[in-house]
């Protein structure tokens, strides 16, 4: 979970070590860099700025597979 004003969730665990460097959970991996805390997998990247910007890329393979907030990706 990103929420603004709180450190990422994992599992109801809060993140809080960021700064420290890459933190893996299965396939998904969660870091700082400057501003924005990363999301990535193997088939999507979020990028947040823990207030109000969030960007999502998602891989190639999902092509015209996406529905909703993030359009339908065709």
């Amino acid at each position: 979970s990103l929420m603004r004003g709180r450190d990422p969730l994992v599992d109801d665990v809060e993140i809080t070590d960021l700064q420290l460097g890459r933190r893996v959970f299965g396939d998904v991996a969660l870091m700082k860099s400057g501003l924005f805390v990363f999301v990535n997998s193997s088939d999507f990247t979020i990028k947040w700025d823990e207030k109000t910007r969030v960007y999502v890329t998602v891989h190639d393979t999902l092509r015209s597979q996406m529905a909703g907030l993030c359009g339908d990706f065709d």
